[in-house]
């Protein structure tokens, strides 16, 4: 047997191929209080040892467009399916991350620190069969167009991009978004992904200086520049507001609603955005939140991790309402039981998603901490006919 450390969780592999996990009581208790989880494996036994795994590559981006995305977003790429790879990829450490060169540098506390660092600092390795079927099913895609070249150059030349992100570089995490968004959101723009966080990130760093908007908005459609300076913006309502709560007590009228009115993360400008441009525009958001979805184990993440609550909230609020554009399926019946034996569905997500209010409400708390660092305002108007 071998072991493998990885932050507050240590993961045994046997022998015989099981896995247990044994994560101290106080370390526990810190990961709850913070209520912001842990990407960590924490998965279920495996009926049959795997013969070797491997590292999935993370390479940099480069302006070429030339990207080999990792394992689990070429399988959501090929797929078009978010699920969870138990029993398939190992999670371990990264002894060598640094907090301070990802867009999270700005996160302040030594234990939202610690905890940020926990989930980000991670290395994936998977099983061989799960690498090779990925791989081929990847292969047979077609490549994404190539971007505009003095769109490129714009990015490259007059914005920072360089900052690490979640898995990889940032460029490759807004690279994932385009392809995914190209492949599985037909008839709108994948531009609008890519350039998604051009005009300011959750963490208060802002690629793109104020004075560049005009040129970036010549370079755009209407409707791209439209939905490329809302991002932020709606990113954090959802994440820091009660948006997604007001549209859900309001499903009886939703019909009448007008459209939305809030304030640009870069400078505070006053937005309005229709109803029907909400809508496309939550499509952009949930492609964009598969991004961070854990490689395994949701059954217990999505107890832990208040990013996969608000994917799970946002996604089953359109489905219920028949709003969703994009091709984007949940295949949960990988993950067959939660650490207690309650099989997961979609249902027992939410349900577990429930009791923990306390996380998303520290999740809101310091998205309205970076918002008041900047002079944002996270106020919001629903407009409604007849008001």
């Amino acid at each position: 047997a071998f072991h493998i450390t990885s932050g507050l969780s240590s993961v045994y592999l046997t022998a015989a191929g099981q896995m247990s996990r044994d994560i101290s009581a106080a370390n526990a208790a810190v990961a709850g209080a913070l209520a912001i989880g842990s990407y960590y494996l924490l998965t279920s036994s495996s009926s049959q040892r795997p013969r070797k795994w491997i590292k999935g590559e993370d390479e940099a981006i480069t302006h070429d467009d030339d990207v080999d995305h990792n394992i689990q977003r070429k399988a959501v790429i090929a797929t078009g399916v978010a699920k969870d790879h138990d029993g398939t990829v190992v999670v371990r450490a990264d002894p060598d991350f640094d907090l301070d060169l990802t867009i999270f540098g700005t996160v302040e506390g030594m234990l939202p620190r610690m905890v940020q660092k926990s989930k980000l600092g991670v290395h994936l390795y998977w099983r061989c069969e799960k690498v090779q079927l990925v791989q081929a099913l990847y292969a047979q895609l077609a490549p994404p167009p190539k971007h505009d070249k003095s769109l490129v150059e714009f990015m490259n030349d007059e914005c920072d991009f360089k900052m690490e992100h979640a898995d990889g570089s940032f460029l490759d995490h807004l690279t994932f978004c385009y392809e995914y968004s190209w492949r599985h959101f037909s008839g709108h723009s994948p531009r609008v992904l890519f350039l998604h966080s051009i005009m300011g990130v959750g963490t208060n760093i802002f690629p793109m200086s104020v004075d560049k908007i005009p040129k970036l908005k010549g370079m755009l459609t209407e409707e791209e520049f439209a939905h490329v300076e809302a991002f932020p913006s709606i990113l954090r309502l959802l994440l820091g507001s009660g948006l997604l709560d007001e549209l859900k007590e309001n499903r009886s009228r939703l019909s009448s609603l007008k459209r939305l009115s809030f304030h640009r993360v870069i400078d505070n400008m006053d937005l309005s955005m229709s109803a029907e441009d909400l809508w496309v525009h939550l499509n952009y958001h949930i492609c964009h939140l598969l991004d961070f979805l854990p490689a395994s184990c949701w059954a217990y993440h999505i107890n832990m991790d208040s990013l996969f609550m608000v994917f799970v909230d946002l996604y089953t609020f359109m489905k219920e309402e028949s709003l969703i554009r994009a091709e984007v399926n949940l295949d949960l019946t990988s993950a067959t039981s939660s650490p207690d034996g309650t099989p997961v569905t979609l249902g027992s997500c939410i349900a577990r998603a429930l009791p923990n209010a306390v996380k998303l409400k520290l999740q809101s708390k310091a998205i309205r901490q970076f918002s008041a660092k900047i002079g944002h305002s996270l106020n919001y108007t629903l407009h409604f006919d007849g008001e």
